[in-house]
């Protein structure tokens, strides 16, 4: 048998060492310097970079490397057969392609000359659509370790002994609750004239809360953490940062600075220099001095970083490598600033449980699953200590299911774009 999605993973790291391996061979031809090498990437691209940065295929392949909004989850094997139980295993999808085509998932070469559009129907055909996903990294054994890519990070033996920069956005999950009709209202309040829908926070308080609480848990396990374990394993020229740039412009249509605020990839554009969101450009990257500014510290400080290892720049900002004591970072905004948070995963998580936002019971069990879940390893087996067993009164996998199934009965989309 095969893990389908793990294989396609695998792929993809190995095809970034393969790039790599090409730039060293290459890369003088163009009048590059194959020993000042930087990798950097955003959010499935972040994770890539911990997992070059993890792997002991890749080693002397890169000299510097950047994380944005990076996670550290991966799987093991048998995890990804059977993905946790998910309807969207590689086994479940093996075993309906098995139905569709008669192949046989015990034969090498059934498995070899399985059409890959037959296969990705398969996984179409599946029962869950929404929920479930499919396993990521898997810890293999040869690109990621089988320890696991975080503990790996931790690893003395497989210290790469870098610099490095890992950073997060202040509301990274606004992305995705910022579309849920769960949180949002959709409304045309001018239908016959003017075809656009308007955007409202169902409770502005929730909404802020669990923005907050879900994007703090996303610097926890995606910078935090990576950074405590390389330096855990000798590394020094450790920097962090945090994304806060949200100077969005209000719309009749949309509060888009409490809508969307720094969001999940919304620093993207002030690296590229091209601001565009669409039709609503005008009012998420308004042109501003502030906002040009912002564009070229950043562009500033991920040159100098790839050019000697070190983001500081001019007299903008002394910025402290990162250690355990006070876990120092970067925020970056219209102007910089160094901060200190003692932020841990169980310290966010029993926060819910003693919060006076007036969430229910339930909702606090999912946003404490959702912060245990995502951006590493799953640690759900915690959540009964967290919550003082609170939770143990839910199948919470479930409840999602079943939330999820009665939004796309009452609104027709799991979004409200």
């Amino acid at each position: 048998m095969c893990d389908i999605s793990g294989a396609l993973e695998r792929a993809s790291n190995q095809d970034s060492i393969a790039a790599l391996e090409w730039v060293q061979k290459n890369i003088e031809l163009f009048g590059g310097d194959k020993n000042n090498v930087t990798i950097f990437g955003e959010s499935a691209g972040g994770h890539n970079v911990l997992a070059l940065l993890a792997s002991p295929l890749s080693n002397n392949l890169f000299h510097k490397a950047i994380s944005q909004s990076g996670y550290t989850t991966s799987y093991s094997i048998d995890d990804a057969y059977q993905s946790s139980g998910s309807a969207m295993s590689s086994l479940n999808a093996l075993e309906e392609l098995e139905k569709q085509t008669g192949f046989t998932i015990q034969s090498d070469t059934d498995l070899r000359n399985a059409n890959v559009i037959d296969l990705f129907e398969a996984y179409q055909s599946l029962d869950s659509k929404t929920y479930d996903y499919l396993p990521i990294t898997i810890r293999d054994g040869i690109v990621i370790p089988e320890e696991g890519l975080k503990s790996a990070l931790g690893n003395p033996s497989l210290n790469k002994n870098i610099p490095v920069m890992l950073g997060s956005n202040k509301d990274e999950i606004s992305l995705y609750i910022g579309v849920s009709p769960y949180f949002i209202k959709k409304t045309y309040p001018f239908t016959k004239v003017i075809p656009i829908p308007r955007l409202k926070i169902r409770q502005p308080e929730l909404y802020a809360y669990w923005l907050k609480v879900r994007s703090d848990a996303w610097k926890v396990r995606g910078v935090d953490e990576p950074l405590l374990q390389l330096l855990q394993a000798g590394a020094t020229d450790l920097y962090a940062y945090r994304f806060d740039w949200d100077e969005q412009r209000k719309s009749f249509f949309a509060d888009f600075p409490a809508l969307m605020g720094a969001a999940h990839g919304y620093e993207i554009a002030f690296l590229t220099g091209e601001f565009k969101y669409g039709p609503i450009t005008r009012y998420v990257y308004p042109k501003s001095d502030s906002r040009d500014s912002m564009g070229v510290n950043m562009r500033t400080i991920w040159a100098n970083f790839a050019k000697t290892g070190n983001p500081n720049f001019q007299d903008k900002i002394n910025w402290p490598r990162y250690n355990s004591a006070d876990q120092p970072y970067v925020k970056l905004d219209s102007s910089f600033t160094i901060a200190n948070e003692d932020n841990n995963l169980d310290k966010l998580v029993a926060g819910i449980f003693t919060s006076n936002v007036g969430l229910s019971n339930l909702q606090m069990c999912l946003m404490a699953r959702d912060s245990l879940k995502n951006i590493g390893d799953s640690l759900f087996h915690q959540l009964p200590k967290l919550s003082s067993g609170l939770c143990n009164a839910y199948d919470l996998d479930q409840e999602y299911r079943k939330l999820e199934k009665e939004l796309i009965q009452k609104y027709g989309s799991l979004s409200v774009l």
